[in-house]
């Protein structure tokens, strides 16, 4: 019999590309997909995938999803409450082991929570998925993905079902390159910062002196992990860390890069296409976020924290490297898509800044 999947923020940016490459690696897979609308030839090009219409506040709608499922990706809103804990309602009712990957960020980890964060300065800390995970665990609820993520990590402990549930925290940093997925394929960051440019004169920016380093893994990357961890839960579960230690950041080519160095090279690029006059990008004080994201502070998070990582258990424990081009590399083509195409993926705009 098929694995059955259900999966959620398929039209997304992340979720859309999580379920291009399952749907197409794996097309014996049964898979189910929550959608609120369609978008257009999605049926034409997935013909054999369900689809439950609902969006993430209809609960009874993805609890009984979650119960007919042998694995849920969930890639959505990762910070809606409400969705995580319907999937785990409906998990929780199985009497055969059940599977979640919840899709969360390295926002947790980003310093700007700190203290002592000064904007735009280095941090020299790089955050380990395996070392450090004992700390992340215990991070206050305050901090980004944590309400959520708590309860997946616990969730075996604390539901029951007869310990069969077996849940996986995917996390990506800021992610970049062209997604797969039927609606949203553009990445998320650089979209808002070549806006944001115009509300400063035309001149890309940093925060304080820029040399803030930030971690960010190619979409693809992002994926492999996802589809890796469903084959090792269609085969068993056995290779893979669960539950308290299903911890997973998704490998980079390197902990961080500044921003300072991304909007260096946005500059160049824009002032070659005459979109900007001058290529050299400005300093900005932690003052003008207000300016930045639609007013939002998630900026000073965006341009301004640390936040480097090490993937070591999905490359330890999965065999799973970053593969997919450099951020440099893409650059480009996600200016491109910046340019030419006003999707936004709102979903993970509402899960940073922690609205509805």
């Amino acid at each position: 019999m098929a694995p059955k999947f259900f999966l959620t923020g398929v039209t997304g940016y992340i979720g859309g590309s999580v379920f291009a490459r399952l749907a197409s690696t794996h097309p014996e897979y049964e898979i189910t997909v929550l959608l609120r609308s369609v978008p257009d030839g999605f049926k034409e090009k997935y013909p054999n995938v369900k689809i439950v219409k609902g969006d993430f506040d209809s609960a009874d709608i993805i609890t009984a999803a979650a119960e007919n499922a042998d694995i849920v990706i969930h890639a959505g809103n990762s910070d809606h409450v409400a969705a995580n804990a319907a999937i785990l309602a409906g998990l929780s009712k199985s009497k055969t082991p059940t599977y979640l990957l919840h899709l969360s960020g390295t926002g947790t980890v980003a310093d700007f929570t700190s203290p002592d964060f000064v904007p735009g300065a280095p941090n020299p800390k790089i955050w380990s998925d395996v070392s450090d995970l004992p700390t992340i665990s215990t991070f206050p609820l305050s901090f980004l993905h944590r309400p959520v993520d708590s309860k997946i990590l616990s969730a075996a402990s604390t539901l029951g079902g007869g310990g069969n549930i077996r849940t996986a925290i995917v996390a990506p940093p800021a992610v970049y390159g062209r997604g797969s997925g039927p609606r949203v394929t553009q990445s998320f960051a650089i979209p808002f910062f070549v806006e944001d440019v115009q509300k400063f004169g035309g001149r890309t920016f940093y925060i304080g002196d820029g040399a803030n380093e930030a971690a960010v893994a190619h979409i693809d990357d992002v994926a492999a992990v996802f589809v890796k961890l469903a084959e090792i839960a269609v085969a068993g579960g056995e290779g893979a860390d669960w539950n308290e230690k299903g911890y997973y950041f998704v490998p980079v080519h390197q902990p961080g890069i500044t921003w300072k160095s991304v909007a260096a090279a946005v500059g160049k690029s824009l002032k070659a296409r005459g979109i900007i006059k001058n290529a050299e990008p400005i300093s900005v004080g932690p003052e003008d976020t207000d300016k930045m994201i639609d007013g939002s502070q998630i900026g000073l998070y965006i341009y301004g924290s640390n936040s480097k990582i090490r993937a070591d258990r999905a490359t330890t424990l999965l065999g799973l490297e970053a593969k997919a081009p450099g951020f440099f590399e893409v650059l480009e083509e996600d200016l491109d898509d910046a340019l030419n195409d006003k999707q936004r993926d709102s979903a993970q705009m509402r899960a940073l800044t922690g609205t509805k």
